[in-house]
């Protein structure tokens, strides 16, 4: 099961990665559309073999390319729960309220705000990916000394 898994990132990858290249032809201008033309280039083959190399590449170097840092708060989502452990802190002994927990049957029944921190959060790593790809399309050979380099010095 986790060689399924691995071949479908695999997949993945390889479906970024040639959605990338063809950004990269659509940008020069070797890609046209009316009429449906492809212009090859030497200068292809090198970025037909980084195509290749990068979905191994991304696998190995996963944080690179995906966003898995701290998920992005709004300030909307921050005030609100400054306001519940304002309210767990310092309201005690109140008509709904034991000692050092707080609940309000009047408050919504989510205690989320209407948000769009997930989607936020969502697109930033899609962004990451997409524009990691195309620098790793175009400097190909510095991320893999930098790549050699990180892991001979660690």
């Amino acid at each position: 099961m986790k060689n399924v898994w691995l071949i479908l990132k695999l997949i993945r990858y390889l479906l970024v990665s040639i959605i990338c290249l063809t950004l990269i032809f659509i940008y020069k201008e070797d890609i046209t559309f009316h009429p449906m033309k492809y212009t090859f280039e030497m200068q292809h083959m090198y970025f037909f073999i980084t195509t290749a190399i990068l979905p191994f590449f991304r696998l190995k170097h996963q944080s690179w390319f995906i966003s898995d840092g701290e998920p992005v708060v709004s300030y909307k989502q921050k005030a609100l729960d400054l306001h519940h452990q304002d309210l767990a802190q310092n309201h005690k002994d109140r008509k709904w309220t034991s000692n050092g927990v707080y609940t309000n049957p009047f408050e919504y029944t989510s205690v989320d705000t209407m948000s769009h921190d997930n989607m936020s959060e969502w697109l930033y790593s899609i962004a990451k990916s997409v524009i990691m790809s195309i620098l790793f399309i175009f400097f190909g050979p510095i991320f893999i000394v930098i790549g050699i380099y990180v892991k001979y010095k660690s």
